[in-house]
């Protein structure tokens, strides 16, 4: 094992023990709560992954374990409350989850999986897999031309063809 993946592995081990609760960096000494933890190991995985460190390294889908939580609990014909209930994680993080705002620890996620009968496994997914390109340039209207048709207009206009309408033609000339 690289000593790049054995880093990542330290740090994958220690976000498992932080759990959503607020804990300490034992390298840092600062403050540091799931979130952190993930944008952390997202910055390592990145580093890793430039420096040639990675081999088949894959990252959580929250687009997927969205998908698959609401899927698998609506055919157990499960509430959000029930599924709190038999994994022990907050309705409110479960309905976070379902839209896409929260990553779960691996703790959560093998809670789930066991609740919903599947493998976390599933829910990994290569990045280095091209996505698919992007559509842009687009032709976009945007209707007005106040301050946030015109605000809105010069940030779309960045990558797209846009065209301003308004019902005051002096406006648009």
């Amino acid at each position: 094992m690289r000593s790049g993946t054995r880093s990542f592995t330290k740090i994958c081990r220690y976000t498992r023990t932080i759990n959503d609760k607020k804990s300490s960096n034992p390298l840092t000494g600062n403050e540091v709560n799931s979130a952190t933890a993930h944008e952390i190991m997202n910055s390592l995985y990145n580093f890793l992954q430039k420096k040639g460190n990675l081999t088949n390294m894959r990252k959580l889908s929250t687009s997927l374990l969205a998908e698959t939580i609401i899927h698998r609990r609506k055919a157990l014909k499960m509430t959000q409350q029930q599924l709190s209930d038999k994994t022990g994680i907050n309705r409110t993080l479960i309905e976070k989850l379902e839209a896409q705002d929260f990553c779960p620890s691996i703790t959560q996620l093998e809670a789930l999986g066991e609740a919903l009968g599947f493998e976390p496994a599933e829910l990994y997914i290569d990045p280095s897999v091209a996505a698919l390109p992007s559509p842009s340039p687009l032709n976009i209207a945007v209707a007005g031309t106040g301050y946030v048709g015109l605000s809105l207009a010069v940030l779309l206009a960045q990558h797209n063809h846009v065209t301003a309408v308004d019902v005051v033609p002096e406006k648009v000339d």
